[in-house]
């Protein structure tokens, strides 16, 4: 009689998800071909073994973050070394100058060319990077634009669509062999604020990513301003040179007056005199001949006397050879004549800027290098260290074997051990609740009038009230307690292995004990409800008691006796589950038997990389 506690068909019609892991795509780690030397393709070689060796030990669950910071030092290396083979360590100056400073006229001195727009009005309104191409080219935005385009973008003009618009940012390539190692940036200067509020903020913020700033000022103006200054001080951290334009014009007493009035603020490293109209004027001529010949033909009638005196000028001037005389006085008879050799001297300041900047750029070029060499020092013996440690680590994980298979199947062996000692400790509280549930939901009742009056004896019968029995079975404890141990052991695996069990739905197992009671006790409660007479085949037969007590003695005795059989939820559980943890086993096995291989790979790989870099 109600073996309804015999079983309970569970999870048998919930089917989970499984979440499959998602495929790794990797794509080459060099796609562009480039010249390199025989030391970055050393690098690429390493850059690529890091790569493998990664990817095999994400596989086989070795974590290696040193490795992968190797990887890093190992890419950083290659570029810099591309860049010195390219010759990308170049020094970067920016030139800047007060309104008529001759700034432009300085730079276009450098090319020996009219590049940079030259007028009396502030001119400059855009922060042009002149650098070293094989033919000229102006690009504004990467968008070539011709001359004229850039003489109108690189002016002011006084337009009032000009007014407060931000500067102009262009580039500017010209085959000029002594740029080959230097980057020039012209900027707008400090001092156009009421043509355009944003130079000195466009100035600043290029200035302060330069390593030498050349200050152009106009000598016949004095010396810095100090707005100049205030600026220039927050550039303490650069190179600062004073170009001190226009020195033709001064005498050499002014000059060094000037110069030493612009020393004593300790802001420049060097205050260099220079003349940049002269040297963009006539720099080609020997001016110096030039007016000595026109004298030659003045003093045609005189020719004794004048080469005598043109013998002792050319005597002087040879003996000056480290320092050249801007003027040579000629006095031939009562007329005196001054020759003019300043565009000598103009051109030998030039050199001297020109020899600054390569210094520059070569001293720049040496600090890159040494830089370079104490970083590759540094990654080799890094590289040394990190891959013998892994070597190591790799070769522990090929002896011991600790394979996901064999770690899976025991995990699986330890969860079928804690179910069972779950269900031991549960499901016999479960059953015994399930019966008390039953009971609490019949309701012992009096008979009525009319039946006393077949009967001298029966005056109780049992009501099964099914409502109240489903709200019984939904508070049962024992639901929760198993959904939270699964779900753990969920959990567990989910974490270790990604894999997923079909996990039975208690909402479902609810309904599904609620069902089979019902159709467990059909054959023992009649139509209307009330518990039958076990021993007669009339279906309306209900059993009557002396009293109440003796009905509650009946249920209590007969239900409790019948709880103590046994029903396995556990057999249910892996019944549904044993296909997909054998499916996932097998592809366990495959995954460490690939392992092995790939571990063992991994093993030569770390000591052929050890001995082509001389470690082993």
């Amino acid at each position: 009689m109600f073996s309804f506690f015999n079983r309970i068909p569970i999870a048998k019609k919930i089917v989970e998800k499984v979440m499959h892991p998602k495929e790794v795509n990797n794509s080459d780690f060099f796609t562009n071909k480039i010249e390199i030397d025989e030391f970055s393709q050393k690098i690429i070689k390493d850059l690529a073994f890091f790569r493998n060796a990664l990817a095999t030990l994400k596989k086989i669950l070795i974590p290696s973050l040193e490795l992968a910071e190797l990887e890093k030092e190992a890419f950083n290396l290659l570029v810099s070394n591309i860049e010195l083979e390219k010759g990308s360590s170049k020094v970067e100056v920016g030139v800047i100058g007060g309104f008529s400073s001759g700034k432009s006229t300085f730079i276009n001195s450098l090319f020996k060319k009219d590049i940079c727009p030259m007028k009396v009005s502030p001119t400059t309104s855009s922060i042009t990077k002149f650098y070293y191409g094989h033919k000229e080219k102006i690009t504004l935005n990467n968008k070539e634009i011709t001359q004229e385009e850039y003489q109108n973008l690189s002016q002011h003009e006084g337009s009032g669509a000009i007014r407060g618009a931000k500067a102009h940012h262009i580039e500017y390539a010209y085959p000029f062999d002594t740029f080959n190692s230097i980057i020039l940036y012209d900027t707008p200067g400090f001092d156009n604020t009421e043509i355009n509020g944003g130079d000195t903020k466009a100035t600043m913020d290029t200035l302060k990513s330069v390593d030498v700033i050349l200050f152009v000022i106009d000598i016949s103006k004095g010396t810095i301003d100090f707005s100049s200054i205030r600026n220039l001080d927050n550039l303490k951290n650069k190179k600062l040179y004073c170009i001190l334009n226009k020195s033709d014009l001064k005498s050499k007493e002014a000059i060094d007056k000037i110069k030493k009035s612009i020393i004593e603020k300790n802001i420049f490293e060097e205050v260099i005199e220079y003349s940049a109209s002269k040297v963009l004027g006539e720099g080609k001529r020997d001016i110096f001949k030039d007016s000595i010949k026109e004298l030659e033909e003045t003093f045609i009638y005189e020719q004794k006397e004048f080469k005598s005196t043109i013998k002792g000028v050319l005597a002087e001037k040879e003996g000056r050879r480290r320092r050249v005389k801007m003027q040579y006085q000629i006095t031939i008879g009562r007329r005196e004549f001054i020759v003019d050799n300043f565009y000598q001297i103009a051109q030998n300041q030039r050199d001297k800027v020109e020899k600054l900047l390569n210094n520059l750029s070569d001293s720049k070029r040496d600090i890159v290098k040494r830089n370079f060499d104490k970083s590759n020092y540094d990654y080799k013996l890094k590289s040394k260290a990190v891959v013998e440690k892994l070597s190591k680590e790799v070769s522990r994980a090929y002896l011991n074997k600790n394979h996901q298979f064999e770690d899976f199947d025991k995990d699986i062996m330890a969860f079928k051990r804690e179910f069972e000692k779950f269900e031991e400790a549960n499901i016999k509280s479960f059953y015994k609740e399930l019966a008390g549930s039953f009971i609490q939901s019949c309701d012992v009742m009096d008979v009525s009038d009319e039946e006393k009056s077949f009967w001298s004896v029966p005056y109780a019968k049992i009501y099964f009230n099914e409502k109240l029995f489903r709200s019984h079975i939904f508070k049962i404890e024992f639901f929760d307690l198993l959904n939270q141990f699964l779900l753990n052991w969920q959990k567990y695996f989910k974490k270790g292995y990604d894999f997923y069990f079909i996990l039975p739905k208690i909402k479902l197992l609810k309904n599904e004990a609620i069902n089979y009671v019902k159709e467990e006790l059909s054959d023992y409660i009649n139509k209307e409800g009330y518990i039958k007479d076990f021993f007669e085949d009339d279906a309306t037969g209900i059993i009557y008691f002396e009293d109440q007590k003796e009905a509650k003695k009946f249920l209590n005795k007969t239900f409790t006796e019948k709880a103590v059989f046994f029903m396995s939820i556990y057999d249910y559980f892996f019944e549904n589950n044993q296909e997909k943890i054998e499916a996932f086993k097998r592809e366990l096995h495959t995954a460490d038997t690939q392992s092995s291989g790939q571990i063992e790979e991994l093993k030569i790989e770390l000591q052929k990389f050890l001995k082509d870099n001389n470690y082993a």
